[in-house]
């Protein structure tokens, strides 16, 4: 059943169909705000006071979404998502790093570059509600190795603190200079937190493309294999 504690027993619900929904609709109106912030005018634009305002609007607006989604993950548990834990965790993490992009005002950029990451989760929910073609694949796995696997490790080096930067390899040339303000110590190691679950989900992940591609049986009950 949808609430069994066992993982391997867990099938979606009714209601985890809607949380999917929901999200789909949400987080990409999300991750194209982002997105488009990024690309509306380049680095300069996005790091400006010109751009402040929508970037800090941004940065309350997933608050307000982690919020919402945290408090039903929660209530709901496993009759809404498949790991309950993970995701209340992950949701805790992104809050204190949004916060760091509030409190400090050179900041407000970090949410805007950060949250179109969710155009992949977008992809990741949409698999399991329709079939995807070849290339819809392709972007799903091309998306989550950027995003997931490379763009956060790389904000994660570029906005370290001082303090650690020194011993970390210097960032790609492409990037400009460093904040002078460091990030909250929490936040980063938020941001260090959140990048180990991105890990742990792309090994989930990779096991679930083996399974598939071992020729199991396709039933409602490994269909979970789409839920991480």
């Amino acid at each position: 059943p949808p609430h069994s504690k066992d993982p391997c027993a867990w099938v979606p619900s009714r209601q985890s169909l809607f949380h999917d929904y929901l999200n789909v609709a949400t987080l990409f109106v999300l991750g194209a705000t982002g997105l488009l912030q990024c690309l509306r005018g380049g680095w300069s634009y996005l790091t400006s006071l010109h751009a402040k305002e929508l970037n800090d609007a941004l940065s309350y607006a997933l608050l307000a979404y982690m919020a919402c989604d945290f408090v039903w993950i929660a209530k709901e548990g496993t009759r809404v998502v498949k790991t309950p834990h993970s995701i209340t965790i992950h949701h805790v993490l992104i809050c204190v790093m949004v916060g760091d992009a509030l409190w400090t005002p050179s900041h407000h950029y970090y949410t805007a570059l950060l949250v179109p990451l969710e155009l992949n989760t977008v992809l990741l929910i949409s698999r399991r509600l329709v079939d995807f073609n070849a290339l819809g694949h392709s972007l799903f796995y091309l998306s989550w190795v950027y995003f997931r696997l490379i763009h956060f490790p790389v904000f994660a080096i570029y906005s370290a603190p001082s303090a650690v930067a020194r011993h970390l390899p210097t960032g790609p040339s492409f990037l400009p200079s460093r904040d002078a303000h460091d990030p909250n110590l929490v936040s980063w190691l938020s941001l260090l937190v959140i990048i180990y679950l991105q890990c742990d989900w792309s090994f989930a992940l990779v096991c679930s493309w083996l399974r598939a591609r071992a020729g199991h049986t396709f039933t409602a009950a490994n269909k979970a294999d789409k839920y991480l």
